[in-house]
């Protein structure tokens, strides 16, 4: 235990954490009140050495695993949820930023982004509603139109019906007229004609 201890103290001298780690892990296993503080160190300084924030965060979770109130980790972890939070944010990406703001345990960047959140909702609602009444609006004056259109077509209709039946009497009355003339000639020849066949006669 003492050699191990030892040689993490040199890798952590010489700022080879990583090395430093995968010893005090496994003494961990046996030795875990003489491994634990060494190890938090080790942890902390790879997460310092790391340019990825996802590897950042598990390095400061796995301390905070060793010891919930480290205040580095804690600090550390904090600061990347709120970056990340607050980026979101600026984004207009509310969800992931309440998402990160409650990682965070941020209460008042919480209720400010839920607070948002419920503004934008009813502001979609809203905005949803006036849509529906604009529609409702054009589906009204289209159906007044349709009717308007409908009457005028009614009304045209009857005007070529009335049209039709006038041209009908009309007809029917030349057709009376030409049945009568043609019956007038008709006469009138028959009585043309009996008279030039009629003989006078003698002796009467």
């Amino acid at each position: 235990m003492g050699a191990n201890q030892l040689l993490a103290d040199i890798l952590l001298a010489q700022g080879q954490a990583g090395n430093a780690r995968e010893i005090l892990e496994r003494l961990y296993k046996y030795q875990p009140a003489a491994a634990r503080s060494r190890l938090i160190q080790a942890l902390l300084a790879l997460a310092q050495s790391n340019d990825n924030e996802n590897e950042q965060l598990k390095f400061y979770e796995q301390v905070l695993g060793l010891d919930a109130e480290q205040p580095e980790a804690k600090s550390g972890r904090l600061d990347i949820w709120q970056r990340r939070g607050d980026e979101a944010h600026k984004a207009g990406d509310l969800e992931t930023a309440l998402a990160a703001f409650r990682t965070a345990h941020l209460d008042d960047k919480v209720a400010e982004v839920e607070r948002e959140i419920r503004d934008r909702e009813f502001k979609a609602r809203l905005k949803a509603l006036n849509e529906a009444e604009q529609a409702k609006q054009q589906s009204v004056e289209k159906l007044t139109e349709c009717r308007q259109h409908e009457k005028d077509l009614e009304k045209a209709v009857s005007q070529y019906q009335q049209q039709v039946a006038s041209l009908k009497n009309e007809l029917a009355a030349k057709k009376k007229a030409l049945q009568k003339a043609k019956g007038d000639l008709q006469h009138d020849w028959y009585w043309s004609s009996s008279t030039r066949t009629a003989r006078p006669t003698h002796g009467t």
